[in-house]
């Protein structure tokens, strides 16, 4: 958004390498702080940071402030003078979204597949032995923690351009504790978990706000309620059903 001219309509997928790539050095910053620590530790200086962010933010007038900025003209995407989408298209914008879904997934799974997924999934399990066995697991869990904020980034981009604005709120423990809530409904340290998260959460969101005025409660109840029964989420629910 800060990068992008009021109104000039820019190539999205240049303009998307700069924020994935911006997102990456503000990620490889704040993680040689952050993964300095790990459990709780981790949870709060993150948010702390995160907070300190959204109070710049939230207070600085040339970056628009409380009402954040608004996209006036939706980026360009064509390649090689070739344009196969518009953003302003519902459908077309959709497909792109799907498109960034599959591609993080088949990414992702080649990655746990390769030699250093197997390392950051050794490093989560037992990482006194991985680090006696002479990995630097700071190291891979910092990469892991940029790819992780980078991926974050875009998804960022995409729901600016869906929506047409950004704000400070995008930065709040709130917004952090939902992505949490979500990965934890799906199943930690899963494929898969994210999406099934995701989906259950909106789908409940939606259900519950259209049913009562104190949707709040009932969904905090429906949240606690699947987090007792599904202990690795649903998942990990998922996954006995197909052993049996």
């Amino acid at each position: 958004m800060l990068l992008t001219p009021e109104y000039e309509a820019v190539n999205f997928w240049v303009y998307a390498i700069y924020i994935m790539g911006i997102s990456a050095l503000v990620a490889l910053v704040v993680g040689v702080v952050a993964l300095r620590t790990s459990g709780i530790y981790f949870i709060m200086i993150t948010l702390a940071i995160s907070q300190m962010v959204y109070y710049f933010f939230f207070d600085s007038l040339e970056f628009g402030g409380d009402d954040g900025l608004f996209i006036f003209m939706k980026p360009e995407t064509s390649i090689f003078g070739l344009s196969f989408l518009d953003l302003d298209n519902p459908a077309h914008f959709y497909y792109l979204a799907l498109l960034a879904v599959l591609i993080t997934l088949v990414a992702i799974k080649i990655i746990l597949h390769s030699r250093f997924g197997r390392i950051v999934e050794a490093s989560r399990l037992n990482p006194e032995r991985t680090e006696a066995l002479g990995y630097n697991i700071f190291a891979f869990r910092l990469i892991s923690y940029i790819i992780g904020s980078t991926l974050a980034a875009y998804a960022g981009l995409l729901f600016a351009l869906q929506y047409g604005y950004v704000n400070p709120q995008f930065l709040t423990w709130e917004m952090s504790g939902t992505a949490l809530v979500m990965s934890i409904l799906g199943g930690m340290g899963t494929i898969y978990g994210a999406i099934l998260g995701t989906i259950t959460y909106e789908g409940l969101l939606f259900i519950f706000e259209h049913m009562s005025d104190d949707w709040m409660l009932f969904m905090g109840g429906a949240i606690i309620l699947m987090v007792l029964l599904l202990r690795k989420g649903l998942a990990g629910y998922l996954e006995k059903l197909l052993e049996k």
